[in-house]
C-alpha cells in the first residue's frame, strides 16, 4: 500500500466532517468546546462532560482516549490509520493524498573486495 501523507488528509477533512462521519451529535457546545456521549466507549453522561472536542482534537474523560480526528475515525472504525485515511478520504469526497514513491535506483553492478 502506498504511504498516506496524514498532515495532508488531517487538513483535507476536518473534525466537523469527522463527527457527521460517525453520526456523532454534541449534546453541549460552549467556548468552541463539543461535548457529548462518547462515540467510542459508548458512556452516556447527562451533562455531556464524558466526551469533549476542541479543534482537530478529541478526548474522553471515562475511557482516555484521545487524539485527532483521524485518530477518532481511526479508532470508530476499528482500522489501523492508513486504512482509516484512505476510506476517510473517500467518504468525505477528496482524494487520498498519497506520498511520492522514492525514485527507483538503477541497478549497478557490485564491484567485490577481495581479500589478499
Amino acid at each position: 500500500m502506498r504511504p498516506v501523507d496524514f498532515k495532508q488528509v488531517k487538513l483535507l477533512v476536518n473534525m466537523r466532517q469527522v463527527l457527521s462521519l460517525i453520526g456523532w451529535e454534541p449534546r453541549h457546545n460552549r467556548w468552541n468546546t463539543l461535548r457529548g456521549d462518547c462515540p467510542l466507549c459508548k458512556r452516556r453522561s447527562e451533562d455531556g462532560r464524558i466526551f469533549e472536542v476542541t479543534g482537530s482534537g478529541f478526548h474522553c474523560w471515562k475511557c482516555q482516549a484521545k487524539g485527532s480526528h483521524l485518530d477518532l475515525y481511526a479508532r470508530f472504525v476499528g482500522k489501523p490509520l492508513l486504512e482509516a485515511a484512505i476510506e476517510m478520504c473517500g467518504k468525505a469526497g477528496v482524494s487520498v493524498p498519497y506520498l511520492p514513491l522514492p525514485a527507483a535506483q538503477p541497478d549497478t553492478p557490485r564491484t567485490e573486495k577481495r581479500h589478499q
